[in-house]
């Protein structure tokens, strides 16, 4: 008995020294490499830097809550009945609004209705890992990727078996995949050429991240009070930590044309999207 209340005693040292000396090299500068703007070893170039912005918040004062979606996780469905939209303001944000002008702009629910559920292409055909942008334009979606530590510009249809929950669709649309590097961090971009009123998918990441950064936007300007959200399951796939499910819904009747979903962090994590739900 003695002798393990000494080894205890010994952990218990060395644990306590291993706190300190980690707490004394965050306070010299020590950063993890997805804290970094780097890359990880990447010299410093502006062209990497997360530049903020400063953008418009949309105007929603004018319409209920209803169509604003303004109940999200963690608000009580009597707050958001009485909340009648926002009235527009600035914000600063780091992600970046569709390049559109309002002469540019079609009418609000101009394109048609759709279901993507990532598991197939346009041809019909299964690609994955499979790099994508376009090749669901004609329904609606166009999708892009930005990272501020590598030059990749598409996300991937990936094979989701290890990330999703049991049960689920097999492919999803995740972040860039870079050979060797494995999956990036960034933001993935979903684009809406036909402006619908109202967005529903499934998003997966890992259950430590307390909230997902999700910003939806009309025209240049931010829907701040537009994304609902609905706890979906908490699950393990392959062992690799838990995951949470969220079951996103954006509304607006001023037309939906991005919703940017930033998994950049720190800490940086995957995100992963899936059964994509477009009305008009």
């Amino acid at each position: 008995m003695i002798a393990w209340i000494k080894r205890l005693i010994l952990l218990g040292v060395v644990a306590g020294a291993g706190f300190y000396g980690f707490q004394s090299l965050r306070a010299a500068g020590f950063q993890f490499r997805w804290e970094r703007n780097d890359g990880g070893g990447r010299a410093a170039d502006p062209t990497f830097a997360r530049v903020a912005r400063q953008v418009t918040v949309a105007d929603t004062s004018s319409r209920t809550s209803e169509a604003a979606g303004a109940v999200t996780v963690g608000e009580s469905a009597a707050s958001a009945e009485g909340d009648h939209g926002r009235p527009a303001g600035v914000v600063t944000t780091v992600v970046e609004a569709p390049m559109v002008t309002d002469a540019e702009l079609p009418p609000p629910g101009s394109g048609p209705s759709a279901r993507i559920d990532f598991e197939t292409i346009a041809d019909g055909q299964p690609c994955v890992p499979c790099p994508v942008g376009e090749e669901w334009a004609s329904r609606g979606l166009r999708v892009s990727f930005r990272s501020w530590t590598a030059e990749s510009t598409s996300p991937y249809v990936l094979d989701g078996s290890e990330y999703l929950p049991p049960g689920s669709s097999r492919h999803a649309l995740g972040p860039s995949l870079k050979g060797e590097v494995g999956l990036e961090v960034g933001v993935i971009r979903l684009d809406f050429p036909g402006r619908p009123r109202t967005v529903s998918f499934s998003l997966f990441g890992p259950a430590i991240i307390r909230r997902f950064d999700i910003t939806a936007w009309s025209g240049g300007a931010i829907l701040e009070s537009a994304v609902a959200r609905a706890a979906g399951r908490t699950y393990d796939p392959a062992g690799r930590g838990l995951f949470r499910e969220e079951l996103i819904t954006v509304r607006a009747e001023s037309g939906i044309d991005r919703i940017s979903l930033d998994g950049w962090g720190p800490p940086g994590h995957i995100l992963l999207v899936d059964d994509v739900i477009i009305i008009p």
